[in-house]
């Protein structure tokens, strides 16, 4: 912020003093702040100014902003006027409002002296001599040792309240910095519960939890309920985004934790969710990150599934091109990385056979498994149970609140208690939160029967696998795989190992129930697709189509290895 005056000309020889006062804290703008604040600065600087013979003073000032940086909006406009013929001299209060860095102070002092400009303090005294600038020079050092020092005891302090368990942050969605008189104290920083986002952020952790969401489904959720991030001076309140609520589900602050340089403290705030249900969210966010490989581009049923049997290193899926057209094929990303793997570039129809194949393994073990996964979905079909009564319960309370408000907002306006304009947004406001409201209720009352259905039918896939997966297509058999392996290693063109799914992870889904139905329909008497278990290639084989994929491949003499390498 600059105040300037009309200059005279230099013709005159009437020369003039930049003034630059700057407080840290905004709370010492005036001199109620104390210390030294920017009425007194600017006081002694224009008492300097005409000390010195000043004709005229400009003055640009910095409310609250550190000197550690010569990047100030103020200073850096300062720093330019002074650079002008008419000013002779540029006057700071003490040189610890110049600069804070001793290298940076000094070329900065260099070139205003470049440009005819003096830098003088109204506390401090130093002349052109070499004693002079040693002693500017100690001023720069004594600046930096002093902005060190605080540096240090801030760092201290606020060490010193983590380990006590305060936060030294503004507080996530969900809690608030406020500040109240305590034992006595007066203006206590503290953290309360955001109760208005509070219950909503409880939900997302346990909804997310039972493993019936994704992130995008669940921040759907959330936005139906009527969540938002509360307003800042940059953004108005807004719905909560994906990437925002993945970093809020991976938070330790709503255990109680507080993090702080690298290290977890015990924390004053209260929690938001349980120890429990904290690390179930995390490995379901870990299992939900399978699919995560993005395979140059180009999509397919098993991508994120596979890993190389030699080198443990993901497999990769892309497309290269030959003589004979292109040739889809998953390649090992260690060997990329030339790790030294021995793993050679699969066909896709090798990689999906091999696949098939071992399905067929799945059969002698699936029976097994089927009461274990009773058990899991159970306890996960009881604990949404629990939540959807619970979220039943919040959604008839905000119904109630909101037809209180319409009642009372409506004898208000016959009242002609409260304006036209003021009462016709107030409508509008609590009709449209009603409408939401009773349409999430009607939904959560309709989804109670789903779950079940979801397991009805997943249970018919988890019976027979093998079946299925042979007459499942492409975007179904992505569903099984899923439900069934956490990971899949393939050593050349056979399945080398396997680790199933810590879960079932799609029982809960929203698409799982659709998916199940499609699956099972696929399972009625009638021919199966063909599969690529039984294709050989020849010296005669020109060009073969493969059923087994939704890919057409162009096979030449050249054979199935990529021509070059296109990684």
């Amino acid at each position: 912020m600059s105040l300037s005056v009309e200059s005279p000309s230099t013709e005159t020889g009437v020369y003039g003093a930049v003034i630059y006062p700057r407080v840290s804290d905004a709370s010492q703008v005036t001199d109620l702040g104390g210390g030294y604040s920017l009425n007194s600065q600017e006081r002694e600087c224009e008492r300097k100014a005409k000390e010195v013979g000043a004709g005229f003073t400009e003055r640009f000032i910095d409310p609250g902003h550190s000197a550690r940086t010569k990047n100030r909006p103020a200073f850096k406009d300062a720093l330019e006027r002074a650079k002008q013929p008419d000013i002779k001299w540029f006057v700071v209060h003490r040189i610890n409002r110049f600069a804070r860095n001793v290298a940076e102070a000094i070329e900065l002092y260099d070139e205003l002296l470049a440009h005819g400009t003096q830098l003088i303090s109204a506390t401090e005294y130093w002349d052109d001599s070499a004693m002079g600038r040693w002693m500017l020079i100690t001023y720069f050092n004594e600046a930096e040792l002093y902005s060190g020092r605080l540096s240090e005891d801030v760092k201290g302090k606020v060490m010193e309240k983590v380990r006590r368990g305060g936060t030294p942050h503004i507080a996530p969605q969900g809690y608030l910095n406020v500040r109240k008189n305590i034992d006595g104290l007066a203006n206590v920083a503290r953290i309360d519960v955001d109760t208005e986002r509070a219950e909503h952020i409880t939900w997302a952790f346990q909804a997310f939890a039972s493993g019936g969401y994704t992130i995008t489904s669940l921040q759907a959720a959330l936005t139906e309920r009527g969540f938002t991030m509360r307003k800042t001076r940059s953004y108005p309140e807004r719905p909560i985004s994906t990437s925002a609520l993945h970093n809020m589900l991976r938070n330790p602050y709503y255990l109680g934790i507080v993090t702080w340089d690298g290290k977890h403290y015990e924390g004053l705030h209260e929690p938001l969710t349980d120890h429990k249900t904290f690390e179930r969210v995390q490995q379901v966010l870990s299992e939900n990150n399978t699919g995560g490989d993005k395979s140059r581009r180009y999509t397919h049923y098993l991508r994120g599934l596979l890993y190389c049997g030699y080198c443990d290193s993901r497999m990769s899926f892309t497309h290269g091109r030959g003589k004979g057209g292109e040739y889809p094929y998953y390649f090992c990303l260690g060997r990329q990385r030339r790790n030294g793997c021995k793993q050679r570039f699969l066909p896709i129809f090798e990689v999906e056979s091999a696949v098939e194949r071992h399905y067929a393994t799945l059969d002698r073990r699936a029976n097994d498994r089927l009461p274990g996964f009773e058990d899991q979905v159970n306890q996960l079909l009881s604990t949404h149970d629990q939540q959807a009564e619970k979220e039943r319960e919040r959604l008839r309370r905000k119904i109630n609140k909101l037809e209180r408000e319409q009642r009372k907002l409506l004898q208000l306006s016959y009242d002609d208690a409260i304006p036209d304009q003021l009462a016709n947004d107030e409508q509008k406001r609590i009709t449209t939160e009603l409408t939401i409201a009773r349409t999430a209720l009607q939904k959560s009352d309709i989804e109670i029967g789903a779950f079940t259905d979801r397991w009805t039918q997943l249970r018919e896939i988890a019976r027979k696998p093998h079946q299925v997966y042979l007459a499942a297509p492409d975007e179904l058999r992505r569903t099984m795989n899923q439900f069934w392996f956490q990971r899949l290693f393939i050593r050349d063109n056979e399945i080398d190992r396997e680790e199933l799914a810590p879960l079932v992870r799609l029982t809960m889904s929203e698409h799982a129930v659709q998916d199940a139905r499609t699956i099972t329909g696929f399972t009625r008497p009638g021919p199966i697709r063909s599969t690529t278990s039984d294709l050989s290639l020849n010296d005669e084989t020109q060009d073969a189509e493969v059923l087994g994929s939704s890919q057409v491949l162009l096979v030449g003499r050249t054979g199935l290895e990529p021509v070059t390498s296109a990684v």
